[in-house]
């Protein structure tokens, strides 16, 4: 098993990518796997990861759940850019998008206003969490329903709020020591 593929790849060129696994329930099962590269379905995007946060509800996945039948893919708060789009999206390539852990019927009502959490048909699943593989992978595929576009910011504002957020914080830790 190699080190993965090369950062900035092409589609093409890329056949198998990482992600982290585990079995719920069973801690020592977490690893770094080789798995197939998405092939995402004709209403599907294509996102590479840039960031996946894990939490306290990976941790309870982890040590606290019951044990699974089979590994799953962790991670259930990502960032990603869209590489590859659906003949009829409205998102583009290049786009930074946040996924949603929640996906259900998108027939009902509640989940017609996209409120999953209502849904009649009760087949709410969540990424990562419960029933479906998350975002702890090099590139995952979503429906554009459960991708939350992200503005794009100027580079210099971003450097702003950094510097103002690392200077609270270093101030912050100067008064408690």
């Amino acid at each position: 098993m190699g080190d993965g593929p090369e950062p900035g790849g092409t589609r093409d060129t890329l056949a198998a990518m990482r992600a982290m696994k585990a079995v719920p329930g069973r801690a020592e099962s977490a690893t770094l796997a080789e798995v197939p590269d998405p092939e995402p379905r004709e209403d599907e995007y294509l996102v590479e990861s840039i960031l996946v946060g894990l939490c306290g509800s990976d941790r309870e996945l982890l040590y606290r759940s019951e044990p699974g039948d089979g590994p799953l893919t962790i991670g259930h708060e990502p960032l990603g850019r869209i590489v590859s789009v659906p003949d009829d999206g409205v998102l583009r390539e290049g786009d930074l998008v946040v996924g949603t852990i929640r996906n259900s019927c998108e027939a009902c009502p509640g989940c017609a206003v996209g409120r999953f959490d209502l849904c009649e048909q009760a087949v709410v699943r969540e990424r990562g969490l419960f029933a479906l593989d998350g975002f702890g992978s090099d590139r995952w595929v979503a429906r554009e329903s459960a991708l939350i576009p992200v503005p794009t910011v100027p580079t210099q504002v971003v450097e702003d709020v950094l510097e103002r957020v690392q200077g609270r914080l270093v101030a912050g830790t100067a008064v408690e020591k």
